[in-house]
């Protein structure tokens, strides 16, 4: 899968792509090398294999190959009501407030659930669980 940057230390990681691959995806790689976007979230679903502090994961460009390495350097699951102004700003996208950061990224969560074909629903409640993963970029390809 990784032919042009298969190195044996690489072998096994967790390898994803923000969004689908396409311009948005691009957008937020590109924050990623800029070193503005240092922080992703993602509803918290309690059945899923939680991650650790000090992971490596790979991140994939819209061809589907790795482009940078990363490491997992906190990781936290907050009520959405609790996601603050340094998470927005981490998210690297250009949120001036916890307020944006939350309008868009409910009306994506739900968008993302729906597609999955999970029931509808809206609003999200404040205490609905958000997991943030802060991470920095260790190797680029």
């Amino acid at each position: 899968m990784f032919e042009a940057t298969r190195r044996a230390d690489l072998d096994g990681l967790a390898a994803w792509g923000f969004d689908t691959p396409g311009p948005l995806r691009d957008r937020l790689n590109a924050s990623v090398l800029l070193g503005d976007k240092t922080a992703t979230s993602s509803v918290y679903d309690r059945n899923d294999e939680p991650v650790s502090v000090g992971a490596l994961e790979l991140l994939l460009d819209s061809n589907e190959r790795p482009f940078a390495l990363i490491e997992i350097t906190r990781v936290e699951v907050r009520p959405i009501a609790d996601i603050d102004l340094e998470v927005a700003v981490a998210e690297g996208e250009g949120y001036e407030s916890a307020a944006a950061w939350r309008a868009y990224h409910e009306a994506y969560f739900l968008a993302e659930l729906a597609s999955d074909g999970a029931a509808a629903l809206a609003p999200f409640e404040d205490d609905t669980e958000i997991l943030v993963e802060w991470f920095r970029v260790i190797e680029r390809f």
